[in-house]
């Protein structure tokens, strides 16, 4: 299915009646795409009811150096009893963010269920960012499909601070540093670093 940055959200179907409880999803892109696509995963089953099943973001080949696959597998969904699969995606950066690009996106399915019911993410890219943040202070931003793996807000040699998405000011003492290692803690698209006098380091996980 030809998705459009531009048309907002666009749904693919997979019920041709030889769908199987396992579901294997397939993006592609051109090396210069720079869309985030939000991607909802739905199954109706035998008994008619319709579920979500999980939703994710996809980040674009040019997210990382080397540059990713074009076309890439970027999640399995897996869900006993499926009649329909169902994937609505949409521009996570809204339909202005990247209007002239183009997706291509394809629905795979097997009658071998893999495992537990629900959406997982393939192929993560391993990706870092370095920043300092001076007297007038910098910022980092989660963009839609990364991961934060660690973090780490070091003192440039005076007083620095460090505020994560408008809660409390951590003050860093000269020398010293904070670090975090957030696996399975929420950090959500939108999370915000700021941070000053202070050198700002993170290790992602870009999606596939």
């Amino acid at each position: 299915m030809k998705l459009q940055a531009k048309a907002g959200s666009q749904f693919a179907y997979l019920d041709d009646g030889d769908q199987g409880e396992g579901l294997a999803i397939f993006l592609s892109q051109s090396a210069t795409d720079t869309t985030r696509w939000k991607l909802e995963v739905y199954a109706k089953l035998d008994n008619g009811a319709e579920l979500l099943v999980g939703t994710f973001y996809t980040s674009p080949p040019i997210a990382t150096l080397p540059v990713g696959s074009l076309t890439r597998l970027v999640a399995i969904a897996a869900v006993p009893g499926v009649a329909k699969w169902s994937v609505c995606a949409r521009p996570a950066g809204g339909p202005v963010a990247a209007a002239q690009e183009s997706a291509d996106l394809t629905l795979t399915s097997s009658h071998a269920w893999p495992g537990p019911s629900g959406v997982v993410r393939a192929g993560e890219r391993y990706a870092y960012t370095t920043d300092h943040g001076g007297g007038g202070g910098s910022s980092f931003t989660v963009l839609p499909g990364q991961r934060v793996i660690s973090w780490t807000c070091q003192s440039d040699g005076g007083l620095a601070a460090l505020q994560i998405s408008g809660g409390l000011t951590a003050v860093i003492p000269i020398g010293a540093k904070l670090e975090g290692s957030p696996d399975g803690a929420a950090m959500p698209p939108g999370t915000v670093f700021a941070y000053t006098n202070a050198y700002f380091f993170c290790e992602l996980a870009e999606s596939a």
